[in-house]
């Protein structure tokens, strides 16, 4: 039996939106066969905190279509930080503080977009560089 109450529940298992998600990299990323994410040109021209965003996506869609033998959603600070070229206590602030919301910390030190958050993801996105405070 349901209720008014439960549309407020988020079910941190619920699968993902996988429209959403393609809609949010096609400009920014593609991601080969064994679930290495490469940047396009679009990509380097964003902050960034919308590049960890699109980092951990990616790897959310690499997990998702079984790319890389082994490959993990969830990441370290130091692996997003060689990943995308951003230094490794930017990293740590962006995830800790401006990313508060849309990333969570699921494990000790490891990192991921969870599902429900992939509407939270698009409107940063959305944003213009400047406009991103």
């Amino acid at each position: 039996m349901t209720d008014a109450l439960d549309d407020l529940i988020v079910d941190s298992e619920a699968t993902a939106d996988i429209d959403l998600l393609a809609e949010l990299l096609k400009s920014y990323v593609r991601i080969n066969r064994v679930g290495e994410v490469l940047f396009e040109e679009h990509y380097q021209t964003q902050s960034d905190r919308k590049k960890i965003t699109l980092y951990l996506l990616a790897r959310k869609v690499a997990v998702i279509k079984n790319l890389g033998e082994g490959l993990k959603e969830e990441c370290r600070p130091k692996e997003i930080s060689e990943k995308t070229c951003i230094a490794p206590e930017n990293v740590r602030h962006y995830l800790g503080v401006e990313l508060k919301g849309i990333v969570i910390k699921v494990k000790r030190g490891l990192y991921i977009v969870p599902n429900y958050n992939l509407l939270k993801c698009k409107a940063l996105l959305e944003l213009k560089t400047g406009d991103e405070k």
